[in-house]
């Protein structure tokens, strides 16, 4: 089977390489939109025009399922794309990352993502359809795209952003759970842990690669 995947920019190359260490019988294929990234500051026609031309380059190279991996366009374009491609399998990440936090216990759960995504409200929601007694609180952290697309997320400025947006979510909310709400954000997720060793990290491309196995195994019929 061909499958894409799809992304902003540098964040979905930790997708492709997730999905390729589990599923190595499969061929997979990337559209990284480094071009127009970020997608964060953009409006939602805008993220929902630059996500149907990736779907299209993608299902013209003839893959048979195509990933979002990118939070935004997944907050923001998912549901579209999949009415107006009813014939297509396009799946979206935030449903797989916040049934792997609830999975991993979480019940107090922090999400850092960009402001489009934590707008939608969407992690919200879909906590809601698993366990309503869930308690979702994300935060905005624009600044943390650019910085990781231009290599700089090792700075001393983007290190110290990072932890005072994930400290307030500890002192004001008690989180026990961290979504990393962006695939870009994967990069630091090594970083994040050891600076806060009492969370449970959860990496939004890590949990859409394993919900992919466990969707394909559910889903013989798509070759």
């Amino acid at each position: 089977m061909k499958i894409g995947i799809f992304d902003s920019g540098y964040g979905g190359r930790f997708a492709l390489k997730q999905c390729e260490a589990l599923l190595p019988q499969h061929e997979f294929v990337g559209f990284f939109d480094h071009a127009n990234a970020p997608y964060g500051d953009r409006t939602s026609e805008e993220i929902y025009e630059l996500t149907k031309a990736g779907m299209n380059n993608l299902f013209d190279q003839k893959c048979d399922l195509v990933l979002i991996a990118c939070n935004t366009a997944s907050s923001q374009a998912l549901r579209q794309l999949q009415e107006s491609l009813p014939d297509k399998k396009v799946l979206g990440c935030l449903i797989p990352a916040i049934e792997a936090a609830i999975e991993a216990g979480g019940q107090n759960i922090g999400v850092i993502a960009t402001q489009h995504t934590v707008d939608t409200k969407k992690y919200h929601r879909e906590a809601f359809k698993v366990d309503p007694s869930v308690k979702v609180f994300p935060v905005a952290t624009p600044k943390l795209v650019p910085w990781i697309e231009a290599g700089a997320q090792e700075t001393n400025e983007c290190q110290d952003y990072l932890q005072q947006h994930i400290q307030n979510l500890v002192e004001h909310h008690s989180i026990d759970t961290l979504i990393l709400g962006c695939t870009h954000y994967s990069v630091l997720k090594t970083v994040t842990q050891k600076a806060f060793p009492d969370l449970k990290i959860i990496d939004s491309a890590q949990a859409q690669a394993e919900k992919l196995v466990d969707y394909l195994e559910h889903h013989p019929e798509i070759k």
